[in-house]
């Protein structure tokens, strides 16, 4: 089967959070299963690697004006480089030729051709200093509607075989937007299909997360030359503005979410922030669903991992392996494995300092930690600076307890995942989540808030003989500390009842091998109605 993905980040040629490896990782899966597929991706500073090819210009129409796209190609590489925008190594093992691990998670022998990336290269709109959505002072860039409009109008060209070149004529049967940044993908590949008497592919869009939704003026809907009968409530109008993400969930065939969990949040009111109508409307046309993302099982492979110190595998050796990378970890603070002459469970942290992470939670909810439990908190990321500073203050304070780092450091961050007993997530939503899968993977337990997809992948250590971790329901710090010190008498008290978390947390399948499947269905699926008009 022909398929597109059309985002605005994959690792490693973009990233900024998790939707570059939610991306990668659904189209390495799919290229392994045999599918012929094409990832489109905007061509921002850094992401063209070296070798790519030129496959020509398309004339890409925008809001009034006309521009020239220069169309590349490259292979999917891996690599080690996870943010942006620092530079990316060039060479790497491609998708699907990874070697195989000892948990047998081998991957498919993929031709060249299975899997490609094409890059919609216009300077002016996206060969910018900055991030991809934001400049140097974090303001939103003020063209971005035109942009990720522009972007989406290209991606459509590609994939009803309208592409220059070598590419012509290669005709996407299902095409899969993801976000607000690919929201139009859906109405274009419609406009252009009734313009070129063509059919439609089948079409799937993906919200990662609702809180983002890309709202422009009327102006720019009338720029863009899209038809009058679309801005209505019922498709992209919300509020008196243009609305990508809800384009994208109106137009499209099927819409789903990163897990089941946030689904029913969304359906429920709970930060839908205004998309609940349309997502029931598509709820009751069977057309809107959560499938929960998976990760890489080779780039997060506890047997194979270069940043640990010891590799880790469940039952005999873990022990000492776990052992190994927590002291190997603390080095890295300057300080050994005991804590005023006792071994202290080590908890980690690994994402954005935001309140939607829970940041503020855990921060005010240490010092009544550190009193009750000889407990130490290694903390990693970056985000409200607000929150870093009181981190900072904090970690001061405490400077036997709290490990803070600022920014993000990919070796740390796996050395985190490797070396501690416990991982904290206390989001106040969390539509999927990665972190938790590779804290259990690495044999971390998970202590997380029972939100999106924190409560699908997260079994509450009451729950008998399948938990592998802590789930809390309730809001503020309170509820937290009452997690962390259910945990930890768990880890002080129950050591073989802890191990049995352990062995489930890591023996769980997270892979994306085990969730393609159910994408495959929504691909070759008739059911579902195509969203708005058809």
């Amino acid at each position: 089967m022909r398929i597109v993905q059309v985002a605005s980040e994959c690792h490693p040629f973009v990233k900024t959070g998790g939707l570059a490896d939610a991306v990668q990782g659904l189209s390495a899966a799919l290229a392994a299963r045999g599918h012929e597929v094409r990832v489109v991706l905007p061509a921002f500073r850094g992401a063209l690697p070296d070798g790519a090819r030129r496959l020509g210009t398309l004339a890409v129409a925008g809001a009034g004006r006309t521009w020239e796209a220069t169309i590349w190609e490259a292979a999917p590489f891996w690599c080690e480089a996870d943010t942006f925008p620092s530079p990316l190594p060039q060479r790497g093992r491609r998708w699907g030729k990874a070697p195989p691990s000892s948990c047998d998670e081998e991957r498919s022998s993929l031709s060249e051709q299975t899997c490609r990336v094409w890059f919609v290269a216009i300077p002016p709109l996206y060969d910018r200093d900055g991030s991809p959505y934001f400049d140097r002072d974090g303001r939103a860039w003020w063209d971005n509607g035109e942009r990720f409009a522009v972007f989406s109008r290209a991606a459509a060209m590609l994939a009803l075989g309208l592409g220059p070149g070598a590419i012509a004529g290669w005709r996407a049967a299902v095409v899969h937007g993801h976000d607000w940044h690919a929201g139009l993908t859906s109405a274009f590949l419609r406009l252009g299909a009734e313009k070129e008497g063509i059919a439609v592919p089948r079409t799937v869009f993906t919200i990662h997360n609702a809180a983002f939704q890309g709202w422009f003026p009327y102006s720019l809907f009338r720029a863009l030359d899209l038809p009058d009968r679309w801005w209505d409530f019922r498709f992209l109008e919300a509020w008196g503005e243009l609305n990508f993400l809800k384009a994208g969930v109106t137009l499209s065939d099927v819409v789903t979410t990163v897990s089941n969990g946030y689904a029913q949040e969304l359906l429920a009111g709970k930060g839908d922030y205004g998309l609940q109508g349309a997502l029931a409307q598509r709820a009751a046309e069977k057309a809107f669903l959560g499938i929960v993302n998976g990760i890489d099982p080779v780039a997060w492979n506890p047997l194979r991992d270069s940043h640990l110190a010891s590799p880790i595998v469940p039952g005999r050796g873990f022990t000492a392996a776990k052992r190994s990378n927590r002291a190997a970890l603390l080095a890295r603070y300057g300080l050994g494995d005991t804590l005023e002459g006792n071994r202290a469970l080590l908890v980690g942290f690994v994402g954005r300092l935001s309140e939607q992470k829970g940041v503020d939670w855990l921060l005010a909810a240490l010092p009544e930690t550190f009193e009750r439990t000889p407990m130490r908190v290694v903390l990693l990321g970056s985000g409200d600076p607000l929150l870093e500073r009181q981190a900072q203050t904090l970690a001061a304070r405490y400077p036997q307890r709290l490990l803070v780092t600022i920014g993000y450091d990919e070796s740390l961050a796996h050395l985190i995942y490797g070396g501690c007993d416990l991982f904290v997530m206390p989001s106040r939503f969390e539509p999927c989540g990665l972190a938790q899968l590779y804290a259990m993977r690495y044999g971390a337990v998970p202590v997380v808030r029972a939100v999106g997809g924190l409560r699908d992948t997260v079994i509450d250590e009451s729950l008998g003989a399948s938990a592998n971790g802590f789930l809390f329901t309730g809001d503020g710090p309170q509820a937290l500390g009452a997690a962390l010190l259910r945990a930890f008498h768990c880890w002080r008290d129950r050591p073989r009842r802890w191990r049995t978390l352990v062995k489930n947390a890591m023996e769980g399948d997270y892979s994306w091998a085990s969730r393609v499947a159910a994408y495959e269905a929504l691909y070759r699926s008739e059911g579902g109605e195509r969203g708005g008009e058809t």
